[in-house]
């Protein structure tokens, strides 16, 4: 298979669609390609990682042990998508691996010379994109832990400047072959629950060894969220509350975090925040269709999230897509 290399504008020509709203469900006539699922899904994922960890190793861990530590907490347990085939992986710039569910023997070994079965340094390639380019995708062959076979794999790079350090994360051919076309509504709801799962997994992960009421889980929680702003517009963000209706973290304005919102009303009278909790009561997870302001604009648009109970953290986390009528 030959992996293309997408550019910004021929996504955004690509995503040029007609939407028409009938009883809260939005329908595209266009499609998209696998490819393009997958990549565009991937990178936003690998932008909001680096972001991330970049934002707390600024804030709140200066030394490289606790980052190394707290990028194993949150990362190694760490997959996404259905088939647990996406995973993310770290190595510093002069070739040490940091995190890699793929290769947990490997941890603080040094892979610079490192090649695949067809001579492809592909550390090397990584870290050359980090150091000069700090986003960008390379192709290479490694093993697809899921099917146990070495495949044509392609990965998006991101620099964690901090660190010096880079993160990483792709796709294997046989992943794009296993897929289907989807309309621009099956593709937003494909890549935001993608989103929301794996963010919801770093939380999860973090919670094993800090008390989600603990600062530093609080700490991190709001340092991530508030600097994870995605979507060619940055209206894509991230919004993290308790089961009781209070804000934890609100990407879109950080003087939200820790306000109440369980009597709050839309401009239509709807108590969206009771809503949601009531639904999350019967579905731990769910889409959901409803106006709210946009922090790119500062209008009320109609937006689609993807909402997800958190259960052993008595919270749930959601983000979504803003759509025009």
């Amino acid at each position: 298979m030959n992996f293309k290399l997408m550019t910004l504008t021929g996504l955004i020509a690509m995503t040029m669609l007609s939407c028409e709203k009938d009883n809260n469900t939005w329908v595209s006539e266009n499609t998209w390609q696998p490819e393009i699922i997958l990549e565009q899904t991937i990178q936003t994922n690998v932008e909001i990682m680096g972001t991330a960890l970049n934002s707390v190793f600024i804030t709140l861990l200066d030394d490289s042990v606790s980052r190394a530590e707290f990028t194993q907490t949150i990362l190694q347990p760490l997959h996404y998508f259905e088939s647990n085939e996406g995973f993310f992986f770290v190595e510093t710039l002069n070739g040490y691996l940091i995190a890699d569910p793929s290769l947990p023997d490997m941890l603080g070994t040094w892979r610079y010379n490192v090649q695949d079965i067809n001579g492809v340094y592909l550390v090397r390639n990584m870290i050359d994109i980090a150091r000069f380019a700090t986003l960008g995708w390379t192709n290479y062959a490694f093993n697809n832990p899921a099917t146990g076979l070495v495949e044509a794999k392609r990965s998006a790079v991101k620099l964690i400047p901090s660190a010096n350090w880079f993160v990483a994360s792709g796709y294997y051919e046989s992943q794009v072959e296993a897929m289907s076309e989807l309309t621009s509504t099956e593709y937003y709801d494909f890549m935001y629950r993608e989103l929301v799962n794996t963010f919801a997994g770093v939380l999860v992960n973090l919670a094993q060894q800090y008390p989600p009421e603990s600062d530093f889980f609080i700490d991190v929680a709001r340092e991530m969220i508030h600097h994870a702003r995605f979507g060619i517009d940055y209206s894509g963000y991230f919004f993290l509350y308790t089961m009781e209706g209070v804000i934890v973290a609100y990407g879109a304005d950080a003087e939200m975090d820790g306000v109440d919102m369980i009597n709050f009303q839309d401009v239509h009278g709807n108590y969206i925040v009771q809503y949601v909790i009531e639904r999350l009561e019967t579905a731990p997870s769910f889409y959901f269709d409803y106006d709210w302001e946009n922090p790119t604009t500062g209008l009320i648009e109609h937006k689609r999230s993807y909402i997800k109970r958190l259960d052993d953290l008595n919270m749930y986390i959601g983000s979504g897509i803003y759509l025009e009528e």
